[in-house]
């Protein structure tokens, strides 16, 4: 309102209005390509990662602006920065709790990867998060066969012949089937959609994650 009331406030310059053609630019091709052709993702941080360089660079021009303002404009300044912080305690916390960077010590605590790494190092291994189980166990492991194909909008239609053939290797090979509970991926069976297909039985469980063995 501070900065309406302004009447030199109104105008823009070259580089302002660039940044905001930019700005709805972005916005209109990210959720015209979201609904037509990836519905399901949603427009998160890394989608939306493009708008980073706009904010940059209009905190500069904001903080230029201000100065000029002097006592009022500092105080909408410092309201915003406040506004800001509760967010970032949020995210602060929604990272500790659900981390997205594989490397992190959060994933080498789980119960579920103390217990993996108690397993021969040539135990033959499907999983829902095969990348995690070797950063942190050294085991190489499949990734179970995904019901869902996200590039294609569409269930597998192989989805079941896939299933029993993963049941077959893991029968042969004296394998293990192993859920991470923490670590979900939306096109993959539910443990319970599993136990329905495939004959288990738990070899070990956890807070965190199961470990089954295929019902002999």
């Amino acid at each position: 309102m501070f900065l309406i009331s302004r009447k030199e406030s109104l105008k823009f310059s070259n580089w302002e209005k660039m940044l905001l053609i930019c700005a709805i630019s972005v916005i209109i091709f990210l959720f015209i390509s979201i609904f037509t052709m990836y519905y399901y993702s949603l427009p998160d941080i890394r989608i939306l990662s493009p708008f980073f360089i706009f904010i940059f660079c209009s905190l500069f021009i904001f903080v230029y602006k201000i100065l000029h303002f002097k006592l009022n404009g500092i105080l909408i300044y410092l309201a915003l920065l406040l506004g800001y912080v509760n967010y970032t305690f949020s995210y602060i916390n929604e990272v500790r709790e659900n981390p997205s960077d594989l490397n992190s010590p959060i994933w080498s605590n789980l119960e579920i990867i103390k217990e993996l790494k108690k397993l021969p190092s040539n135990s033959y291994i499907y999983t829902n998060a095969p990348d995690i189980i070797y950063l942190h166990t050294k085991h190489f492991a499949s990734m179970i066969p995904r019901k869902y194909n996200p590039a294609k909008n569409k269930l597998e239609y192989d989805f079941k012949d896939k299933i029993r053939e993963m049941e077959m290797k893991l029968r042969k090979n004296d394998g293990f089937l192993v859920i991470i509970y923490p670590f979900s991926r939306f096109y993959l069976p539910t443990k319970e959609e599993l136990e329905h297909l495939i004959p288990l039985e738990v070899y070990k469980e956890t807070r965190d994650g199961i470990i089954y063995k295929v019902r002999k």
